[in-house]
Formats: structure tokens, C-alpha cells, sequence
């Protein structure tokens, strides 16, 4: 079998089209939650001092029932009826019934090799099926050549990328190039399944502090032609091409390179009040952070003081990453916002990927990466669905931050910092029982500064945070 790897130098996600529910003619089954749904690796060897994670987003392959508008459109575009290609998308025919069955979806890790994904999924005709062979056609939106673009997943996108070798058996048309067509006899033949699609979407480690994803569209589709030994298309049926989408399904990967160095403890006590922290071990076992809390530190007229902060729930991963801590992760798109008491403007928005917590210290740390701002538009942080806020707090991250500022603090990130008041390691028994703490947090600006024996980081700045008077369990 081909193994489909992505060797070109490849943040937020972006929804590709309305994604319908499932028609009865056709159903999703099988393999159908990642397993595994994420993957890291510690620590990173290209990077000292971070995490890389390879994460399915979505973490379950998803059945399209119709295919969505920028499919059509995409199509359309690509290979127009000026080029003899004519399209019906029939999603819902009963033309074509039968399963897709999921063998596997799941992400791999093997860094500082390639990070990524991998699927395989049969199209299994009922007996009354119309349609007993299909093709593949894929399109995907994603941003490892560092923007984010659409594309049609076929033979010109393959020689695009510096991955098509002449000689190679590669479909020629919109179709997924890994494929043949089993008519019997066979008209064209490659070691490829024809009714399987297999895909293994990959690239080497992002940089430091930085994500990539890809997200696919995926169709199964029926057509009047076939091929020739080359290839090449025989045109036979009806004039022109004629192509008939079906249903098909949508996955996807996101990979990441995150911080693992923590902050040192601010040079001067941040200003704190009461926060809490609640810890659920069942039925997943999952830790509340202070959420709706009120920044109350930093400069005493900075307008983001009074504001609230939102954290994402994060789920404990069975593995202490290298024996220095217990470590959560967030297994959702949520992000660590700061937003007015009415949610209607938010000012920052950042991905939590990690949290670290050491039991001997009794303490939760965690770096902050793809930071959206609410500033000045010129900045790489710019983020034109936020809220503009003339924040110092805001600013020094700007300034400390963008590469291009000329106060700019190499290997300085923003870090969330957490001290429960009690003993939380002997409160919920290694992390086995539930149990809710109180305790203070903080937002810092800390930097890694070389040591001899260790990576210390010297806080810059820093927010203290202050709970309304409610603790939040699952």
C-alpha cells in the first residue's frame, strides 16, 4: 500500500462547509474515535525544552451526508465545464448504499521525525446497492506551507508539493492520486485498493511555540469513464467526464510545539486574592481552573483589570512526560480568553495545550502559544475578531513578544501559573479522588534564561487573577 506522506515545508481552525447528518442509505462505523486522538513526544529533540503534539481534529471521523458548498465550489473551480467536466452532487442517492467502515483513525508522533495522522476507511456496499466500487476525491484546507489555503488533494497538488516522481501510478483528474479502478478486467492497476482510502498526512516539527493543522474533506464518488494504462483518462459514457459525489466524511490533524520550562516565581509578589480549582477523576478524569475570574494586578489603571478570564477543562494524561510532573492536556479547541463581565468583547485569546503540575512543589504551570490580541494591527498578534483594548498589560506582551518589536525577549513566552492553598496531591490521593482547593494564579511574562545545571525562567511580568465567590466542579 502507498503510505501518503506530506515532505513539503508545511494555526486556528476554520469549519470547511455545513456538515450534514447521517442518510439512512449510508452509515459510519467502525473505527471511528481516534485512537490515539493525540500523541506527544518529550522532550522534543529538535527543540530542547518543548512538547511536540500530533492531535486529530476532529477527534472523530465524521459523516457528510451532503457535500458542503466549498466542496462544490472547490470543484467547480478546478475542473470546470470548460474542461469537459460535469459535475452532479447527490449525496442522499439511493444509488449508493453501504457503510464506511473506519479501520483505523490516529495520530503518530515519531519526533523529530513525522508528526501527523493516519486513516483508513472502505466503502462496504450493501447487497442492493447500485454503486458496488467507488473513487476518492479529497480536498483539504491547512496551513503547513505557513498560510492557510484550500486544496483540490490530486495529481497537480502531488507534483506541487515535490512529491510525484515521473513514472509514478498516480490518477490523473480530480481524484485522490492514490487509488485504481478495479473494472473487471482491470483497465488500470496500482498496489491501492480501490474501494479503501488510506491517507497519512505528516510533516517534521513545527517551530517552538507554534501549530499547523490540516483538515480534510473526504468524498466517495461514482463516474462514467475509466482509465487508460497511463493513467490517462478514457472518456466512455456519456460526453465529457461525468462525476457523481456521494456522501463522504471529515477528519483532520493539528500539531503543536509546546513550552515545557516553567516560570520562576514573580520578582515581586503578584497582587492575589482567592481563587479555586476543582478535580473530577470520573467518568474522565478531568481539573476545573478558576474560570470567570477577575484580573485585580498589573497596573491599577490598566482597563483589563475587572475583566474575566475563562480557562478551557483539561484532562490528565496517564504518564508524567519524562518523570518531572503530572501532566494534563486540553483535548478541545478551547482557548484561554479575557473578555468583559458580558462575554460580548474578548481582548486575548491563547491555546493552554499543557498543564504541569509538581506535587513537591504543589504547584500548576503552563505556556501560552497562537496568542491573539486585541492591539495594534500592524502586530503579528492582531486579531480582527477581538475586541482593540488600550491595555499596558496587552502591550508589554506585544512588545516583549513580537519578534519584530525592539524590545522583543528571545525564548520569552506568557505563562498561566496556579498554587492551591492546600496540599492538592494529598487532597485528591495522587489524583484518584475528587476533591476542590482554593488557591491564587497568575499571568506572567517569563523568559528562559541557561543555568549549568537547568533552564530557570525570570518573570517579566505578571497579572494576578481573583475568583467570584464560587468554586467550579464538573
Amino acid at each position: 500500500m502507498n503510505a501518503r506522506r506530506f515532505r513539503a515545508v508545511l494555526g486556528g481552525w476554520a469549519v470547511l462547509g455545513l456538515i450534514g447528518q447521517a442518510a439512512a442509505n449510508i452509515t459510519l462505523t467502525g473505527n471511528t474515535g481516534g485512537n490515539p486522538s493525540y500523541d506527544f513526544e518529550v522532550p522534543c529533540p529538535a527543540h530542547g525544552g518543548f512538547y511536540c503534539l500530533s492531535r486529530l481534529t476532529p477527534s472523530s471521523v465524521t459523516l457528510i451526508s451532503t457535500p458542503s458548498g466549498n466542496f462544490q465550489t472547490k470543484m467547480q473551480a478546478d475542473y470546470p465545464a470548460a474542461g469537459n467536466w460535469n459535475w452532479s452532487f447527490v449525496g442522499g442517492n439511493t444509488n449508493m448504499n453501504g457503510t464506511f467502515y473506519v479501520n483505523y483513525y490516529r495520530a503518530f508522533n515519531n519526533c523529530p521525525g513525522a508528526l501527523g495522522a493516519e486513516i483508513e476507511v472502505e466503502f462496504r456496499p450493501d447487497a442492493g446497492s447500485l454503486i458496488s466500487d467507488v473513487l476518492w476525491i479529497q480536498t483539504l484546507e491547512w496551513d503547513f506551507r505557513c498560510y492557510k489555503e484550500t486544496k483540490t488533494d490530486d495529481r497537480n497538488f502531488l507534483i506541487e508539493l515535490g512529491n510525484y516522481t515521473p513514472g509514478d501510478h498516480v490518477m490523473y483528474g480530480p481524484f485522490y492520486p492514490f487509488q485504481d479502478e478495479d473494472t473487471s478486467p482491470p483497465a488500470w492497476q496500482t498496489n491501492y485498493q480501490y474501494d479503501e482510502f488510506y491517507d497519512r498526512p505528516s510533516r517534521g516539527c513545527p517551530a517552538p511555540g507554534t501549530k499547523k493543522y490540516a483538515k480534510f474533506e473526504t468524498y466517495a464518488v461514482w463516474w462514467d469513464d475509466s482509465f487508460n494504462a497511463d493513467g490517462s483518462i478514457n472518456d466512455l459514457g456519456l460526453p465529457g467526464h461525468n462525476v457523481f459525489v456521494h456522501e463522504g466524511f471529515t477528519w483532520g490533524v493539528e500539531l503543536k510545539c509546546v513550552p515545557a520550562r516553567r516560570p520562576a516565581p514573580p520578582a515581586a509578589p503578584p497582587i492575589t486574592t482567592i481563587d479555586g480549582i476543582a478535580y473530577t477523576p470520573t467518568p474522565r478524569p478531568v481539573i476545573d481552573l478558576p474560570k470567570e475570574v477577575v484580573l485585580t494586578g498589573g497596573s491599577p489603571t490598566d482597563p483589563l483589570i475587572g475583566k474575566i478570564m475563562t480557562m478551557p477543562q483539561l484532562e490528565l494524561i496517564q504518564s508524567t512526560l519524562g518523570g518531572e510532573a503530572v501532566v494534563f492536556i486540553n483535548p478541545s479547541d478551547t482557548y484561554l480568553t479575557l473578555s468583559n463581565q458580558e462575554g460580548t468583547e474578548t481582548y486575548l485569546a491563547a491555546d493552554l495545550t499543557f498543564l504541569h503540575y509538581l506535587p513537591e512543589e504543589n504547584m500548576f504551570y503552563g505556556a501560552l502559544i497562537d496568542l491573539h490580541l486585541g492591539i495594534n494591527p500592524l502586530s503579528p498578534f492582531y486579531d480582527p475578531l477581538l475586541t482593540p483594548l488600550e491595555s499596558p498589560f496587552l502591550m508589554d506582551l506585544d512588545r516583549l513578544l513580537n519578534p519584530n518589536s525592539p524590545d522583543y525577549k528571545a525564548n520569552t513566552w506568557l505563562y498561566f501559573q496556579f498554587f492551591p492553598d492546600g496540599d492538592l496531591w494529598g487532597a485528591t490521593e495522587g489524583f484518584t479522588a475528587a476533591a476542590a482547593l482554593t488557591g491564587h494564579g497568575m499571568l506572567l511574562i517569563a523568559q528562559q534564561v541557561p543555568e549549568p545545571a537547568s533552564i530557570l525562567l525570570a518573570a517579566l511580568a505578571f497579572f494576578g487573577l481573583w475568583l467570584a465567590p464560587r468554586l467550579f466542579g464538573k
